[in-house]
């Protein structure tokens, strides 16, 4: 005897994602419903179909809704009026089927975010300074509405010609209706002329969003510097070195800043001249005067050249000596010697039988004169 049986197959009823501000730089009113399903372009279409509530004004009515033309899973709300931030706000979605007419599940048809405004400065006077005025200033970040799609950001304009560039963006802190919003940690960055990112792709700023705040500013200096990164006189650095090997074509210093730099190098010497002290006392030194406005932060490294092109450098695969100029006692205008760095050759290595304290690792001392 045959069995017959009747297999029913069912659907999964469509729901709503998310609802955030689609921000585009003027329109505040701008939303875009995320469905978990491609939807039915008539009923998606009908503005009647979506709630907006909360604010300071609300309910909000929907102008336009528009089925976005490659993604059927998304649409696109244009309210009559503007979101205002400092405020939640519920979207929530009746009446819209999907493709294959199932209707929207109603347990799970909405949407709840707090709306919170940033206003992003950048100050570029030192890249200014250094490379001109760049035609676009852009800003890229990890968090909807900003994209790392080079200029697909929004840009930021030098509305009061003082090269700080500014732009808002709005973001939608979303959470589980019922609940809250949470803080939430934004990285971003900016790019110029659509090429040219601050110092790489991993360097980044960071916003945190706080949801008791309507707004806050955002200001940075361009790859994080500033003119108090800058040193506001000319410093000297006393670069002395113990325990140095022989070196068939010289010890040079080199660094990050000029005049120091990877491939130009300062000699040290040890016959007196330069900065030594002593000729002949095994302590090769030299003195490198940095000029105003150098990035303080130097990092360098002493380098054994066997020849013109060739050479060692100390602890080759470790990072570089750190060294901070100091530009209110290392002035070499106001003082009467430079910053004195003593080292040891090799830090990485532990050196023993020196007859200068500590007998240790790398550095001896760092002071002034």
């Amino acid at each position: 005897m045959s069995t017959n049986t009747t297999e029913i197959i069912t659907s999964a009823a469509p729901s709503v994602i998310s609802a955030p501000i689609d921000y585009d730089g003027t329109d505040a009113g701008l939303i875009s419903v995320q469905f978990s399903k491609d939807m039915d372009q008539t009923s998606a279409e009908t503005e009647a179909n979506y709630a907006i509530t909360g604010g300071p004004s609300g309910p909000y009515t929907v102008a336009t809704a528009t089925l976005d033309g490659s993604d059927a899973s998304l649409v696109h709300l244009d309210l009559a009026a503007d979101l205002v931030e400092g405020y939640d706000y519920t979207v929530t979605v009746t009446g819209v089927t999907d493709v294959t007419m199932v209707p929207i599940d109603l347990t799970a048809n909405t949407a709840c975010f707090y709306l919170h405004r940033v206003d992003f400065e950048i100050n570029m006077h030192l890249y200014i300074a250094d490379f001109g005025v760049p035609t676009s200033v852009h800003i890229q970040g990890d968090t909807h509405p900003l994209t790392w799609d080079q200029c697909g950001g929004a840009e930021a304009f030098d509305a009061g010609s003082d090269s700080t560039y500014a732009v808002t963006e709005y973001f939608t802190m979303a959470y589980t209706c019922g609940a809250s919003a949470e803080s939430t940690q934004v990285k971003y960055k900016y790019i110029t002329d659509c090429t040219t990112w601050e110092t790489g792709y991993d360097f980044g700023h960071y916003v945190t969003l706080d949801p008791n705040a309507a707004s806050q500013v955002a200001n940075v200096w361009w790859d994080d510097v500033s003119p108090v990164d800058n040193i506001s006189c000319d410093v000297g650095v006393l670069f002395q070195v113990y325990n140095s090997p022989v070196c068939a074509s010289g010890l040079f210093v080199r660094g990050t800043e000029l005049p120091l730099d990877w491939s130009t190098s300062v000699q040290m010497l040890d016959d007196g001249t330069g900065g030594d002290v002593t000729s002949g006392d095994g302590i090769y030194s030299a003195e490198v005067i940095f000029p105003t406005g150098t990035y303080k932060f130097l990092e360098y490294k002493y380098f054994c050249a066997a020849s013109d092109t060739s050479g060692t450098y100390e602890c080759d695969v470790l990072p570089n000596r750190p060294l901070t100029l100091d530009d209110v006692n290392g002035c070499m205008g106001v003082r009467e010697g430079p910053m004195v760095v003593e080292d040891l050759w090799n830090w990485c290595e532990p050196v023993t039988g020196i007859s200068i304290e500590p007998m240790s690792w790398g550095k001896i001392k760092s002071l002034y004169r």
